[in-house]
């Protein structure tokens, strides 16, 4: 009978990497409410009256933030910051590249 014992190092000994926030305001399709409706409280949605919500919130700017937003296909577009959207869409080119 073999024990092993495992120790969670406490948070002093774990490198801390620094990540840098980025402001973001999204605007989705109403294909995309369900998935934010579990994630988001009512009030951090705010609605356009055309069909279109609007999310603002702070996000860490890492591949997780890349891939959240790509997540969304077409039912989500970046309108700030520009150099955000200008990530994604160069994110979504290389997608479309890569199956041609």
């Amino acid at each position: 009978d073999r024990t092993i014992i495992h120790k969670t190092p406490d948070k002093q000994t774990i490198p801390q990497k620094e990540v840098k926030m980025v402001h973001l305001v999204l605007q989705f399709t109403e294909q995309a409410l369900y998935r934010l409706c579990d994630d988001y409280d009512d009030d951090q949605l705010k609605e356009n009256g055309d069909g279109t919500y609007i999310l603002e919130l702070d996000f860490p700017e890492d591949e997780w933030v890349y891939g959240y937003i790509l997540s969304f296909g077409s039912f989500v577009k970046v309108l700030e910051p520009e150099y955000m959207r200008d990530i994604i869409k160069q994110r979504a080119k290389i997608i479309v590249e890569f199956y041609m």
